[in-house]
């Protein structure tokens, strides 16, 4: 947030009202999209409008940060509508959206070696759903990047055990070896209980 707050004066105006929504007390996570085209673009973003995702912050702050920085004419797109008065006391309707959180699941099935523990698969469980929780808003969740944390969960930098696969899914869906897409406006989650340890015999 502190980094990009310092874009409030920047020539952007687009990075100068994200710096401004950063600047919103409680706001945790955030994207923006703009889209300076005259067609709707593939996420359904109006033409010259501009979408904010806000995790946190009060509603209300958010649409004037935004309405504060925003060039004069310019859409907003989303599912959240807060009234805000400009400097002549009319009214704008100001649009953004909070992010829906997407259930992730994992099954990682792993190949003990000398020195294998079974906290050792539970620091493992626990990386994989913290590298999960740690994507940003509309970020994919990506199987290479679930290696790393998993190598690094390994009992003090160790090779105590080897990945075999890594399988992911959907609470609505099976779990496949591929990568799972989030849409523009959702954030992926997972708790340690939605990733599942196989340990081959």
């Amino acid at each position: 947030r502190q980094a990009v707050s310092t874009a409030l004066p920047s020539l952007s105006v687009f990075d100068g009202t994200l710096g401004a929504v950063a600047a919103v007390s409680g706001v945790t996570r955030f994207r923006g999209y703009e889209n300076d085209t005259g067609e709707p673009d593939d996420n359904g973003i109006p033409a010259h409008s501009i979408c904010l995702v806000v995790e946190g912050g009060d509603a209300s702050a958010v649409a004037e940060a935004i309405a504060r920085k925003k060039t004069p004419g310019t859409g907003t797109y989303g599912d959240i509508a807060v009234s805000v008065p400009d400097a002549k006391g009319v009214p704008n309707t100001i649009r953004f959206y909070r992010p829906t959180g997407r259930r992730i699941k994992a099954r990682i099935t792993v190949k003990p070696l000398a020195g294998y523990l079974s906290t050792t698969g539970e620091a493992a469980r626990t990386a994989v759903a913290l590298a999960v929780n740690g994507l940003g808003i509309g970020e994919d969740v990506l199987l290479s990047r679930l290696y790393p944390p998993l190598i690094r969960a390994d009992l003090e930098g160790q090779r105590t055990f080897d990945v075999v696969d890594i399988l992911l899914g959907e609470d609505e869906g099976g779990m496949t070896a591929a990568n799972i897409t989030i849409p523009f406006n959702a954030v992926a989650v997972c708790d340690v209980s939605d990733v599942e340890l196989v340990v081959q015999a």
